[in-house]
């Protein structure tokens, strides 16, 4: 199950080919149109690339914009029945306009209020009933600081899945960051670590990331905490120890979704009850794959069993987990 904010994104494409004369800015020709699945909407897409049965806990606006990101979801397969309309707000909406593959412009529509209590009273109870009837074997809470997840909410939720034995995985943001205490995988990155801790410690400064990890974790008390550095790859604390796992070289053509990739990789894993350091391993190669494509896309199964099998088993075999 996908707690956390979910939003639409949205293209427009085409060719760059004269300056305005009304303003110095770059005229676009359309010639396509897209809308995905973004934020915690792409985790559950990824998560139904990688074979998993997904529920979608949201709330959206009552607008054309919601429609057309529960209609996406809804070809996804990913089940809806836990995303609210609220009349009250609009949906998040990021529009991209691309042009001979670079983005010119990005605009943005949201609304970032908190969720009326009555709405979240009513997730609560959704999420409840999923678990006691075992139709839950992973939680999600994937925030963006749009107004959905807060503390007391978190609290409850994470309250049910520890009763009932149900693993949490976070990805979160700056508002809720000392929120999730004692969840089972808590997955920063650096900068929302420097956020969240107050501190501006640089990317290639090892040692003060770990103390800062460690620090974290006092508050925090969870299982695992990963913590993603882009292209100095991940840093594991588990059990009191850590492990460095480097990145592995790519041609980097758009980093837009790779963290939502590595949430859902982990998330299964966590939901296998896989290994910490194979989990962040695979995870980690694959927020690598999908930096190798344009645009907010899914990891494809087949190609990270492929990449995992030359990179870790140096064979072509698919890796039994």
């Amino acid at each position: 199950m996908v707690i956390g904010d979910i939003m639409l994104d949205s293209y427009i494409i085409g060719t760059a080919y004269r300056i305005s004369p009304e303003a110095p800015v770059p005229v676009v020709n359309v010639q396509k149109k897209e809308n995905r699945p973004g934020g915690a909407a792409n985790v559950a897409v990824n998560l139904k690339s990688l074979g998993a049965q997904v529920s979608m806990c949201a709330v959206l606006g009552n607008d054309e914009e919601g429609n057309l990101l529960l209609a996406s979801l809804k070809k996804a397969g990913i089940y809806t029945d836990g995303i609210i309309k609220d009349e009250t707000r609009n949906t998040t909406t990021k529009t991209r306009i691309v042009a001979s593959n670079h983005q010119m412009l990005r605009v943005d529509s949201e609304s970032c209020e908190p969720v009326n209590q009555n709405i979240l009273n009513d997730l609560v109870k959704y999420i409840q009933v999923k678990i006691e009837k075992k139709q839950c074997d992973v939680i999600i809470f994937e925030d963006y600081d749009k107004g959905l997840l807060c503390e007391s909410f978190i609290q409850k939720v994470v309250e049910i899945a520890n009763n009932h034995k149900i693993p949490v995985v976070v990805d979160p943001k700056k508002n809720n960051f000392f929120s999730y205490k004692k969840v089972t995988l808590f997955k920063p990155n650096l900068k929302e670590l420097n956020e969240g801790m107050n501190v501006n410690i640089p990317k290639n400064d090892l040692p003060a990331i770990q103390h800062a990890v460690k620090e974290l974790n006092q508050k925090l008390n969870a299982e695992t905490i990963m913590l993603t550095l882009s292209e100095n790859g991940v840093l594991l604390y588990t059990s009191n120890s850590f492990k460095h796992i480097k990145a592995h070289s790519r041609q980097i053509a758009d980093v837009s979704g790779a963290g939502d990739t590595v949430i859902s990789v982990a998330a299964l894993c966590v939901a296998m009850n896989v290994k910490a350091d194979f989990m962040a391993e695979l995870s980690n190669i694959a927020g690598g794959l999908v930096c190798e494509k344009a645009g907010v896309v899914p990891v494809n199964k087949d190609e990270l069993f492929k990449e995992t099998s030359r990179l870790i088993y140096n064979t072509d075999d698919t890796p039994v987990v």
